[in-house]
Formats: structure tokens, sequence, C-alpha cells
């Protein structure tokens, strides 16, 4: 992501040949691997179908600029949409009942997965500044906010 961002749902390209359980996360990335779980859905049992699925994450996660993981935690007999090149995919065995890993800790499959899956998280940007804290004086320092230049009110 090239903003901040409060992500609100997950949202995946799934064919469902029947009614089956399903749970999405958001996973943060250390050196592109993906590594803590920041956020995930509530279990939520999708109807049959094919098409775009969206599910509320359980609590909105605030994002800074960065690199994250998008994870579908779903049951066997559930596709995907994706492309066989152009992104890269991790595979994890996690059943959808039991949550999602709280730290992503094994990773099995093809090495490297070039798949591009069709997940995206649904957000609205923000501007969260990463840990500045600024301590203006209060009381008789002729402090004047308004002369402040460009750069200051930047802080």
């Amino acid at each position: 992501m090239t903003t901040g961002a409060t992500v609100t749902a997950i949202s995946a390209y799934l064919y469902l040949k029947k009614e089956k359980d399903t749970r999405f996360g958001i996973y943060a990335d250390d050196n592109g691997e993906p590594s803590t779980l920041l956020g995930q859905t509530d279990l939520v049992e999708l109807a049959q179908g094919t098409g775009w699925r969206s599910i509320d994450l359980q609590h909105p996660v605030n994002l800074l600029p960065g690199e994250y993981w998008l994870a579908a935690g779903l049951k066997r007999d559930v596709a995907l949409h994706f492309d066989h090149h152009g992104g890269q995919t991790r595979l994890g065995d996690v059943d959808p009942r039991d949550g999602m890993m709280a730290e992503w800790t094994e990773t099995y499959g093809p090495d490297p997965n070039e798949r591009r899956i069709s997940i995206r998280a649904e957000y609205t940007e923000t501007d969260f500044a990463a840990g500045r804290r600024v301590v203006l004086p209060w009381g008789g320092n002729d402090l004047d906010i308004s002369s402040l230049t460009d750069e200051g009110k930047l802080l």
C-alpha cells in the first residue's frame, strides 16, 4: 500500500460448489513472507455460487504504507480464481473453523509460487503518522501557531 489505510473487509473471487465455511485475514510482511496476523473475519458460511464474496473484518485494521498479505481460510472444494503468473502465493494448512494462525509458521506447495489470486482488501485511505509525537509549550512563551513555517506544520 502506498498510503495509510483502514481495512474493513476482504473480498475474494471464489468458486463454491456448495455452502462452505470461509474466513479471511490480513498478515504483516516480514522480508517478503507473511508473519503476524493483524486481523481476520468471523467464520462465515458462504452460499454456493461463483463470484466476488466479501466478509467484514472482526475489527477494522489500521495500516501504515507498506507490504501486507491477504489470506483466505477455505475448506476443501472451494477454489480461488487466479492467474498463473504475476503474484506471490503462500499455502498453509489452516482449518477456517479454528481461526487464522496468529503467526504464519508453515508454508507448503510449489516454491516459488507465482500465482496471483483474486483477493482484495476493502479500505479507506488515511494519513496515519508513524509514531511521531510533538509537544507544544503552553503558557506565556509567545508561541503564535499561525506563524509556523510549512515545514513546521508537517510535524
